[in-house]
């Protein structure tokens, strides 16, 4: 019997062996599945659309009371207002009506001459369609979809994102220009949005709470409102039967 120390060469190639070996395992052991906790987890995807005619949407996750953090109740926001494909689909399909000067709109722009009574037709006719239970944003949803305020924005990443003032001088297709953070396209100009929200003169009061209302919010101002107008805290009053060439609408689903 001899010692390895008493043999350097096959000392020599018993490492070489031993490290070729090591080598080969991490490699192994690199290209191996990892396994991770949240795999099994199914990812929301960025964006849904639950029919062919449906709104193409992207998740919004917002605090049912504001300041808590454990309450939460998941809604998906319309990445960009209604279009007029979308609302003749509702024409050729349900109950909605032919919009005023139809001929005149073109399939991706933003449906106009749309009243509050009449978005509400078209979000129970998709909630119908699909299982899915839609309508219009409240206030707070709206507020939380554009992220920053419109007065917080730099005027040259204002003019990327939103139509306003007469930049582009009057209404242009959904999607033309840039989306916020969240993928959302057209919160700020293009057209005003109507919200469930009933309008006092004081305040506004969640469109839960009144049983009548005279009055219901539009906010995100139009394409021929200036900055100050466009603020998401700035909501003007419309009566419900309203139905304007600077008024238009985005859904909310619920999950």
């Amino acid at each position: 019997m001899f010692a390895l120390k008493d043999s350097p060469f096959i000392f020599v190639l018993l490492m070489a062996f031993v490290t070729a070996c090591d080598s080969a395992q991490s490699l192994k052991d690199k290209n191996a599945p990892q396994l991770d906790a949240t795999v099994s987890k199914p990812a929301l995807s960025p964006v849904v659309r639950d029919c062919d005619y449906c709104p193409a949407l992207v998740p919004l996750t917002r605090p049912v009371v504001e300041g808590s953090e454990s309450n939460i109740q998941r809604i998906m926001i319309a990445r960009t207002e209604t279009t007029v494909a979308e609302w003749r689909a509702c024409i050729l399909h349900g109950p909605c009506e032919e919009l005023k000067a139809s001929i005149l709109h073109k399939h991706n722009e933003p449906a106009r001459y749309v009243s509050w009574g009449a978005a509400n037709i078209y979000t129970e006719w998709l909630s119908e369609k699909t299982g899915y239970t839609y309508r219009l944003p409240s206030v707070a949803e709206w507020r939380l979809a554009a992220v920053k305020d419109a007065l917080e924005i730099s005027r040259s990443d204002l003019a990327a994102m939103a139509n306003y003032n007469g930049l582009h001088g009057s209404l242009i297709p959904v999607g033309s220009l840039k989306p916020n953070e969240l993928g959302i396209y057209d919160l700020y100009g293009n057209l005003a949005e109507w919200v469930l929200d009933c309008y006092q003169e004081e305040k506004s009061t969640s469109y839960n709470e009144l049983q009548h209302c005279t009055h219901r919010i539009i906010i995100g101002g139009h394409f021929g409102n200036n900055r100050k107008q466009l603020s998401k805290h700035y909501t003007a009053a419309e009566r419900p039967e309203t139905a304007a060439v600077t008024i238009g609408f985005r859904v909310i689903r619920e999950y």
